[in-house]
């Protein structure tokens, strides 16, 4: 399906302008306009905006709240809104209000410099360079704000993104990209240097789960090793270097660079993405 951009009130900048965040499986697409909590943007009243995946607007309303740091859908298919104040907004798709709730002292007293919404869990990087991990989104009872360990930076990461839990109820880690070229996996008790040297990486992007059937060998024989059950899920890990302008799939571990494209591009992308299990997309510019 192709969309018509005009149509939508998509500004000039185009949807690089913007927040996005699209629910799974043909789920609705959420918008949030162009300078939503930024004084500076010079934008009078930017909108969130949810549309169908036809591209019909299923609800629209006023953005009245502060710098939204990430934006995403949990697994009931709700709209979260993480703001750089350390605070958390929840509405359904048609626009209803369902909760509003701080994410921690420790968020609150630093601010967040980025969020990732997962189906239960939110992974948050706070201005002091931690990364947490609020657990179990969904309910208020059992909400907690996990602090990973700390892999004691002296300068933010230049990318971060989660690695969802195998169990549920299980906290996410995060996989952090660092300026000294390395990417670290973090949980809650210890910081794994991966020992890389090809980075620094700007986008870090788990794939999709999938089946043994559509693995690579090298992650076939590091399933057979570990001697895992034959409905086990592989994932991998695409990478992009911001220093030689090179795509990298890793293997779910990062022991093996499984793959590397040399794109040529005089710059990095502005987004990466997994297209299924099997392929990428990179994108460069506006529109």
């Amino acid at each position: 399906m192709r969309w018509d951009l005009d149509a939508l009130g998509i500004p000039d900048g185009g949807l690089s302008s913007l927040l996005s965040a699209a629910a799974p499986n043909g789920g609705p697409l959420a918008l949030l306009g162009a300078g939503a909590g930024d004084p500076d943007s010079g934008v009078a009243a930017p909108q969130l905006r949810v549309y169908s995946a036809s591209g019909e607007m299923i609800r629209g309303w006023p953005w009245l709240h502060g710098r939204c740091v990430g934006l995403g859908w949990s697994g009931r298919h709700e709209l979260v809104a993480v703001l750089e104040s350390g605070h958390a907004l929840v509405w359904s798709m048609h626009g209803a209000r369902l909760a509003e709730f701080g994410l921690g002292a420790a968020c609150e007293a630093h601010g967040l410099l980025s969020a990732e919404v997962l189906p239960d869990a939110l992974l948050l990087l706070g201005k002091d360079c931690r990364c947490y991990a609020l657990h179990a989104l969904g309910s208020e009872a059992e909400r907690r704000l996990v602090p990973l360990a700390d892999p004691r930076l002296a300068a933010p990461p230049t990318a971060v993104t989660a690695v969802e839990p195998t169990a549920p109820g299980g906290v996410p880690r995060a996989l952090v990209a660092t300026s000294t070229r390395t990417i670290l996996l973090l949980d809650e008790r210890e910081v794994q240097d991966q020992l890389l040297t090809s980075g620094p990486f700007c986008h870090l992007v788990p794939s999709p789960s999938r089946k043994l059937a559509a693995a690579s060998r090298a992650s076939v024989r590091e399933r057979k090793r570990s001697n895992d059950t034959e409905d086990a899920v592989i994932r991998l890990v695409a990478a992009y270097s911001s220093s030689t302008n090179a795509l990298h799939v890793f293997s779910s571990d990062l022991a093996r660079n499984l793959s590397e494209f040399q794109t040529h591009a005089p710059r990095p992308p502005t987004g990466v993405v997994w297209c299924g299990s099997d392929a990428l997309l990179l994108r460069w510019g506006g529109r």
